[in-house]
C-alpha cells in the first residue's frame, strides 16, 4: 500500500466526525421548557382526603381544558408565538394541533416540601424547535392554568356545586340576614370557602441548549463509522498488496 493511500485510510476517522458534525447541524433542534405549578386548598370540608380529591379533580379538569383543541389551536396562532408556521402551511391544522398535544407534557410530580394531602403540584413541559418560543408558550399555559383556576375559585365561591357547600353558603346567607335585622351590616355577597391557592413553584426555564440533536452522538457515530470503514479499507488493500506480490 502506498504512503499516500495509508494516509487517506487513516484520514477516514477524521472525515467521520466532520460528517457527524454537519449531520448534527442540519437536524431539527428539540428545546425543551418546564415549569412547576402547586394547588393548595386552605380549608377543606371532609378534611384532608377531601382536600386532595378535590384538588386532583381540579388539576384534571384544568388539564383538559388547557389541551383542548380550542385552547391549543388559539397559542399556536398568536401573532407573537406564531408556532409550527411550516407545518401550517403544508398540513390542515387539525394534524399541527396534534402534533403540539404531543409535545406538551402535563404531569403530577412529588415535590419536597409539598405534602400530597394538602397539595397538587404538577409540572408542565414543552418540546420546540425555537427556545425563546418554547418559554414564552409555556409561560402562557402557566397564565392559562392560573387564570382558569381562579375562574374556576370565583365560580364555586358564587355558586358551589358540592351539596355540603352549598348548604354551609345557604346557612351563612340566612345567619347574615338575620343579623342584619338586628342592626348589624349584611355583607353584600356571601362567598364559599376558598377553594384554591394557586402558586407558580418553578417559573419557565429558558432551554440553555437542546435536548436533541446531541452533537456528541452525533460525533460517536460518524467516529465509528470512519473507524470502521478504515478498517475494511485496510484489509482490502492488504490483500492488493499481497496478492500483487
Amino acid at each position: 500500500m502506498g504512503n499516500d493511500m495509508r494516509k487517506s485510510i487513516y484520514l477516514l476517522p477524521v472525515a467521520g466526525l466532520l460528517a457527524g458534525w454537519l449531520a448534527s447541524l442540519v437536524v431539527t433542534p428539540r428545546y425543551v421548557s418546564t415549569a412547576v405549578i402547586a394547588f393548595a386548598q386552605p380549608d377543606s370540608v371532609g378534611g384532608t382526603a377531601r382536600m386532595h380529591h378535590d384538588l386532583v379533580n381540579l388539576f384534571i379538569g384544568l388539564k383538559g381544558d388547557i389541551l383542548s383543541r380550542t385552547s391549543l389551536s388559539n397559542l399556536i396562532q398568536r401573532p407573537e408565538l406564531n408556532l409550527y408556521a411550516d407545518e401550517r402551511r403544508s398540513q390542515p391544522l387539525e394534524d399541527v394541533i396534534e402534533t403540539m398535544r404531543k409535545a406538551v407534557e402535563i404531569d403530577l410530580v412529588d415535590r419536597p416540601g409539598y405534602s400530597r394531602e394538602q397539595y397538587v403540584v404538577f409540572r408542565i413541559s414543552l418540546r420546540y424547535s425555537d427556545r425563546f418560543k418554547t418559554q414564552a408558550a409555556v409561560q402562557m399555559l402557566v397564565t392559562r392554568f392560573v387564570d382558569a383556576a381562579k375562574e374556576k375559585a370565583l365560580t364555586e365561591a358564587e355558586f358551589p356545586t358540592d351539596p355540603l357547600t352549598r348548604r354551609i353558603g345557604e346557612l351563612e346567607a340566612r345567619v347574615a340576614a338575620l343579623e342584619g335585622t338586628k342592626g348589624v351590616m349584611v355583607p353584600e355577597k356571601v362567598t364559599g370557602m376558598p377553594y384554591t391557592v394557586v402558586s407558580v413553584v418553578d417559573p419557565p426555564s429558558l432551554p440553555m441548549g437542546a435536548e436533541f440533536p446531541d452533537p456528541r452522538w452525533f460525533l460517536g457515530v460518524g467516529l465509528g463509522l470512519g473507524c470502521v470503514v478504515m478498517g475494511r479499507a485496510a484489509l482490502v488493500f492488504s490483500g492488493r498488496a499481497g496478492f500483487a506480490r
